[in-house]
């Protein structure tokens, strides 16, 4: 008993340092653009939290969930595979620099990932997080619709990109679009902790859809169908449970409503419409063979491209630097073949897809590692589902929400070629994992 309590004792005393650092990640890369400074020192104060956090603890007997080492394992192994292959190809540069350096991340991630699995901090952690980083996104809007001018009505409906004034819209839309479809499944917990609570989480939550809208980024919508079939399904699972379909009726009713509203008010559609309708008429262009360099064309160009250079070397890959050299020559040769047409070459510092990118630079390893580390998510979230409570069942839902768009959103973007994406699907791929893992040790210390 006196092992248990001073256990939670030192929990308890540091949940609000984690918290903190957790909320300063995010606010280091979210908010890099308005007020830089270097996340990546943010993971120093974690390594020395979980060092001392484990001199303190290392009389009490603690044993390790195999879920566990098997995620540390796997972050280790990818982590490790990334940086010998750049050190593989000579001359080291900046670029395999920069690439081991990225790599890198996933150590400070194992050391959170450990850090709050010894804290033991309750779920109400990650909610509060997301309430938390809102509020900084909701300042960084604000601080661009301030120097666009766009606090008017008219001002809003002719600002152009939100996002662009103080950065690079496209990160501005997909932290956005995080927050939006994990705090989706936080209305019924902040329901019950105080109708204050729930009309600000409300608030938040709609600021965060108009963030990602008037972002007019498409990739930042991805995620609407993980997030519209998985909290839906619990949403109705929780209204048939507790007799209150009518209700869930009426409340949708209104939903519509509002948002036929605030349709009227900010022509959110008319940019939804806009930039949907240019996937399909760029991928007519493309199909015909009347313009491959279109914005979905070139995208098409560049899978086409990396498929021939993946055939010339599927096992070892071009390397870092090797990539920016080939991909140009190779390109000429695609729109040669494929459309006739002679062009320069595209010069790009990654191919607008995830597993492609991995597989030309270091071969095929790191992009099986990383398709079982999906799997292994998604099954880790899914056999969580069907066992947890209704009441900790939103938290693995929301994790296999988020891994449902990061694995769409790979197949788009490159987000591990950059330091700041590579933070933001680490660091909520983390929080979704140890807390997941959380309600499982506890559930079955509860069962035995």
């Amino acid at each position: 008993m006196t092992v248990k309590k001073g256990l939670l004792d030192v929990g308890l005393k540091y949940h609000w340092v984690s918290f903190l650092l957790v909320l300063l990640i995010f606010a280091g890369y979210s908010l890099r653009s308005v007020i830089p400074y270097n996340f990546e020192l943010v993971f120093f104060f974690i390594l020395i939290t979980l060092v001392y956090l484990l001199f303190k603890k290392k009389r009490y007997k603690q044993k390790w969930p195999q879920e566990l080492v098997v995620w540390s394992g796997f972050l280790t192994a990818f982590c490790a595979v990334i940086v010998v292959l750049n050190l593989i190809y000579l001359p080291l540069t900046e670029v395999n620099f920069h690439k081991m350096q990225i790599a890198l991340l996933m150590v400070g991630f194992i050391a959170l990932t450990w850090l709050l699995f010894l804290l033991k901090p309750t779920i109400d952690f990650f909610w509060y997080f997301l309430m938390g980083a809102s509020v900084l996104m909701v300042f960084r809007a604000v601080l661009e619709l301030s120097s666009l001018g766009g606090f008017s009505l008219e001002g809003l409906s002719s600002m152009g990109r939100l996002g662009n004034a103080l950065g690079n819209p496209i990160p501005f839309g997909l932290f956005a679009n995080t927050l939006f479809i994990l705090m989706i499944g936080g209305v019924i917990w902040a329901y019950k902790k105080h109708p204050v609570l729930l009309c600000f989480w409300l608030l938040l939550l709609f600021l965060n859809f108009l963030m990602v809208i008037l972002s007019q980024t498409r990739t930042a919508w991805v995620g609407w169908g993980e997030a519209i079939i998985g909290w839906g399904a619990y949403y109705i699972y929780l209204a048939c449970r507790h007799k209150v379909l009518l209700k869930l009726g009426v409340g949708m009713v209104f939903l519509v409503a509002f948002l036929g509203w605030v349709n009227m008010t900010i022509p959110a559609t008319k940019v939804l419409k806009d930039r949907a309708s240019l996937v399909f008429s760029d991928m007519d262009q493309y199909v015909e063979g009347d313009n491959p360099l279109t914005s979905v064309g070139l995208r098409l160009s560049m899978y086409g491209t990396a498929v021939t250079m993946i055939q010339e070397k599927p096992y070892l890959g071009y390397g870092s630097e090797g990539f920016l050299d080939q991909f140009k020559e190779a390109s000429q040769a695609f729109f040669l073949k494929e459309f006739n047409l002679k062009h320069d070459g595209l010069q790009l510092s990654h191919v607008h897809n995830q597993f492609l990118m991995t597989w030309i630079q270091y071969g095929v390893l790191p992009v099986i590692l990383l398709l079982f580390f999906f799997i292994y998510l998604i099954r880790f979230f899914w056999k969580g589902l069907r066992l947890a409570s209704e009441e900790d069942k939103p938290i693995f839902i929301a994790g296999l929400v988020f891994m449902g768009s990061m694995m769409v959103a790979f197949m788009v973007e490159s987000p591990l070629e950059f330091a700041t994406y590579s933070a933001h699907y680490w660091l909520f791929t983390t929080l979704l994992f140890v807390f997941s893992l959380l309600i499982k040790t506890n559930q079955k210390l509860l069962d035995s």
